[in-house]
């Protein structure tokens, strides 16, 4: 069985996430990316954790940071279900073309009831 990178498998893991993105809701992006990078220390397989972290470090205009955390989300998740291809193209000054599918159809989901 494939292991889901979309999901960490560990609930002190997760709450480290959600104390993460509660950070970043908050504008607290510093603090939201030191505990997101802790915990993939952990868990570096995660990619949406690693999605998470570019979008604090790019919220912190740390443009190499960001790129390096979508890379690695667009690495562990070639399907790109969290849209990190768009936000790497972004980061390199880029356009991007079209969005995923992957991320199309998982956002749509998202909204579905």
């Amino acid at each position: 069985m494939r292991e889901d990178v979309l999901e960490s498998g560990d609930p002190i893991l997760d709450r480290r996430y959600a104390y993460a993105m509660a950070a970043a809701r908050e504008g607290d992006f510093l603090a939201a990316a030191e505990v997101l990078a802790q915990t993939l220390e952990r868990a570096p397989r995660w990619a949406a954790a690693w999605f998470a972290l570019g979008e604090a470090k790019r919220q912190l205009a740390d443009r190499d940071g960001a790129a390096q955390a979508f890379a690695a989300a667009l690495a562990l998740d070639p399907q790109d279900r969290l849209g990190a291809a768009p936000r790497l193209a972004q980061c390199r000054g880029e356009t991007p073309k079209s969005l995923p599918p992957a991320y199309v159809a998982r956002l749509f989901d998202d909204y579905a009831p």
